[in-house]
């Protein structure tokens, strides 16, 4: 008897909520209503299968759209951005996180771990200074954003990769929905000839340009290479990451990110160091004699940069060359404005700062 009742009650709200939902639609052209179920299975994959949700979230960030303006909230001149959908999932795992925090409390071994101690000092600095902010609302906005980053992939993070299957899931999770993202902007590429200035461009609406897809993309090729050969990996899983690798490096070139070539090189030479098992000892004293050349011989080098008049363009050869422009180039030029700009905002609020995420708000002054 309990049972049919409940298949009754499940076919009357069913037919309830359809009839509600059409109605919304054709008479008020509302389309929220038509976002429950989804909002109602994400509440209960939070409360009984948070795990899995986590995964969710890794899935759908490369897919994510970011609304830089969401219509009608605004708070003065300033407008309210958000990614969807992973943003207002995360902000509902933050508050399960601080339910379950004042219910069961945490292991003392995560929170008293140097990097929990760093991080949580971090935050509170981030809740201070956003306090004193020359902009609180959107200091306040960037504090939760972080701190929701921190809870579900630090604190939550540390219990989810427990178990060795979810590191594998975590990476071929975001992998592969990256790889639509990279598919759809090769092909948008394709239709502008591969040009560098539309680089800038096909990316969107998935990133604001080519610098962050660039980005992302060097972070992940170390860890496909690393698929390719771990073991216990299955052949199918082998194969595929060796196809991705080619697939993810001719989208490297073709984003025209100077600094995502330049991080891949780097990454090589320090995976060469680490398979020559060089001490530590041994790397700081060659880090150090790099820093103690660069400025003994600082003039120089300024001198050299500026007689680099490579400009960025659709040569391979002369993007490289371009990377060491300072005299000319644009990109490199802003990029020292912006770091010169750095150092005098310091110098201005040497303490408190301007507040986290105000920066790009407050640079150009």
């Amino acid at each position: 008897m309990i049972s049919k009742k409940n298949i009754a009650l499940f076919y009357i709200l069913g037919i309830a909520f359809v009839c509600l939902n059409a109605w919304a639609i054709l008479e008020k052209g509302n389309y929220f209503i038509s976002g429950i179920p989804i909002v109602l299975l994400i509440v209960y994959a939070a409360i009984f299968k948070l795990d899995k949700l986590m995964l969710a979230v890794v899935f759908f960030t490369p897919l994510s759209l970011n609304i830089t303006d969401v219509p009608g909230i605004h708070l003065g001149q300033i407008g309210i951005g958000v990614a969807l959908p992973t943003e207002p999932i995360m902000f509902g795992i933050l508050l399960i996180f601080i339910l379950r925090m004042a219910y069961d409390g945490m292991a003392k071994e995560v929170f008293r771990h140097p990097v929990s101690i760093a991080i949580m000092f971090s935050l509170l600095w981030m809740l201070f200074t956003s306090i004193t902010s020359t902009m609180p609302f959107v200091s306040f906005k960037y504090f939760i954003e972080r701190s929701w980053g921190v809870a579900t992939f630090y604190f939550l993070g540390i219990y989810l990769f427990k178990i060795r299957k979810n590191i594998i899931s975590f990476n071929w999770l975001y992998i592969i929905a990256f790889t639509i993202v990279i598919v759809y902007t090769i092909f948008r590429h394709w239709q502008y000839g591969f040009t560098e200035k539309a680089a800038h461009f096909v990316v969107n609406p998935f990133y604001n340009d080519h610098t962050a897809y660039g980005a992302l993309l060097a972070m992940f090729i170390p860890i496909l290479i690393g698929l390719c050969f771990i073991r216990g990996n299955n052949k199918t899983g082998m194969y595929a990451a060796r196809i991705l690798t080619f697939i993810f490096l001719l989208a490297t070139a073709l984003s025209y990110s100077r600094a995502a070539w330049v991080s891949l090189v780097a990454a090589l030479g320090m995976f060469i160091l680490i398979m020559l098992r060089m001490k530590l000892k041994t790397l700081f004293a060659l880090v150090c004699v790099v820093i103690l050349g660069v400025l003994i011989f600082q003039k120089e080098l300024i001198l050299k940069l500026e007689k680099n008049n490579k400009e960025v363009s659709q040569d391979i050869t002369s993007e490289i060359q371009s990377i060491s422009n300072i005299s000319s180039d644009a990109s490199n030029r802003e990029r020292i404005n912006r770091w010169s700009c750095a150092v005098r905002m310091f110098e201005d609020k040497p303490f408190l700062g301007y507040g986290p995420g105000t920066y790009m708000f407050q640079y150009a002054p």
